[in-house]
């Protein structure tokens, strides 16, 4: 036996399979997932590819995007573009097909310039590589800063210079507004995501599998910028 369908399975098939009727236009993953909110891309794109398999759709590759759209009935059409059993269109008709048609044109070239726009992000993105060496070089780097903190810890009376404190300070603040910023960014960014996708934040969480620093049990370090927070300096 096959592996079960999951609960809701061909209930999102059959409302994507209808969308796609009822709009007969070209459809990307990227595209379905923005006029259905309700659907995560990695979503769409399952549901896409199921629909086509069982034939419920076609669909054609474009450099490295697939494109999907309405199965068209075949039917013999007369030198106007219309069936051999229907009527020759009027001069009104021809003019209701071109304002439609130019509709459809325009409506395309604007999505075309949303996914340009998406494009250019993910590609000022880092790649996976660039940042797995990125957190190996500060992986190291917050090794030997630690051994230097160890190595300070041991010691009875560390003497620093008015420099070398005042850089000190000022390392530990960047570090801290640094942090603070991105974890402010980030959590802008969920919550757009929750308001328009309707999802909730744990169910979200479970989908993405991220971790935060509660999860970790990471606390947010002191402000030590601040007069009261100053650490104790021992003269030469």
């Amino acid at each position: 036996m096959g592996p079960k369908a999951k609960p809701g399975a061909n209930a999102e098939l059959d409302k994507v399979l209808q969308y796609i009727n009822q709009e007969n236009r070209p459809f990307t993953a990227a595209l379905l997932e923005q006029k259905m909110p309700s659907l995560t891309k990695a979503a769409c794109q399952k549901i896409l590819k199921a629909l086509d398999d069982k034939g419920k759709i076609a669909s054609k590759e474009f450099g490295k995007t697939l494109v999907y759209w309405k199965l068209q009935e075949k039917e013999e059409l007369d030198e106007y573009g219309q069936p051999i059993n229907g009527g020759k269109p009027t001069v009104e008709d021809i003019a209701r097909q071109i304002t439609s048609k130019k509709a459809e044109a325009e409506s395309l070239a604007n999505e075309y310039k949303q996914l340009q726009v998406e494009s250019r992000k993910l590609e000022s993105q880092p790649t996976d590589k660039e940042i797995e060496d990125e957190i190996k070089k500060l992986t190291e780097e917050n090794k030997a800063l630690q051994d230097k903190v160890n190595q300070y810890a041991k010691k009875k009376d560390v003497v620093m210079s008015e420099s070398e404190l005042k850089q000190l300070k000022e390392n530990h603040a960047k570090a801290r507004r640094e942090w603070v910023k991105r974890k402010k960014t980030f959590k802008e960014v969920v919550d757009a995501v929750l308001e328009r996708t309707g999802k909730k934040k744990a169910d979200l969480k479970e989908n993405i599998g991220w971790e935060d620093d509660e999860d970790l049990g990471v606390k947010m370090i002191e402000d030590r910028s601040k007069p009261d927070r100053d650490v104790k300096k021992v003269k030469r």
